[in-house]
């Protein structure tokens, strides 16, 4: 459970951060827009100050959709956003720790709907008509499942490093570049060699490691002395 938001996202200001992630109630938490602490305006922002981004990404580390903060007084329209991540460094580094903070509030939630069993059972009547029995009501558990499902598949795409099922293994040079060989620095009798002569010696190398049927048909018969 995310309770102290400022320990979480220490990147971000203290302002605006107290109340919106603090608790949840239902499936997606009544926030309080940041923006409201911000002098009111007509229309939507548009100017980049340092404010506004760390108000927004504020909004965005809570798990909160763009779409649904930008609708918020105060703040910016989704084509603003975009324009700030092309052209503010600053911004895209604020814009890619709030991300990730909101990656770890959809997982917190996941533990949250699991955990919330106030939903799960229903009362009512006996068939007997001697007092009220409780079952389990099915529609909601499913419900619950399919949010659980949904989020962790979000997550698996979204930050698969951390939370996706498979870990995949990747073959990458020096800073993520294409892997070098060093063949020439390893056998010093290559180094004369043109490249000519080095793809003659791969295809002799490759003939005769081939399987001994193959490489006996290539061979050349000798004739037999009668």
């Amino acid at each position: 459970m995310l309770t102290n938001k400022e320990s979480q996202f220490p990147e971000l200001p203290a302002a605006g951060l107290s109340a919106p992630c603090a608790s949840r109630s239902g499936l997606r938490p009544k926030v309080r827009p940041a923006a409201a602490n911000l002098p009111v305006k007509a229309g939507r922002p548009s100017s980049y100050t340092l404010e506004l981004a760390e108000s927004f990404c504020a909004e965005l580390a809570c798990g909160r959709p763009m779409k649904e903060i930008c609708a918020d007084p105060g703040m910016p329209d989704a084509r603003t956003i975009f324009r700030w991540l092309n052209q503010h460094e600053e911004f895209q580094r604020l814009y890619g720790i709030a991300r990730a903070a909101a990656c770890d509030a959809m997982a917190a939630e996941i533990l949250e709907i699991a955990d919330d069993t106030s939903s799960d059972w229903i009362e009512e009547p006996s068939k007997s008509g001697n007092g009220r029995v409780r079952r389990a009501d099915n529609a909601v558990v499913q419900r619950a499942r399919l949010q659980i499902d949904s989020r962790k598949w979000l997550l698996s795409k979204l930050k698969p490093e951390k939370y996706g099922d498979v870990q995949q293994t990747r073959l990458t040079g020096a800073k993520g570049g294409p892997i070098k060989t060093e063949h020439r620095e390893q056998f010093p009798e290559l180094k004369n060699m043109s490249n000519e002569d080095l793809l003659t010696l791969r295809e002799i190398l490759m003939r005769y490691a081939e399987p001994e049927g193959k490489n006996e048909s290539r061979r050349p018969h000798r004739r037999r002395r009668h």
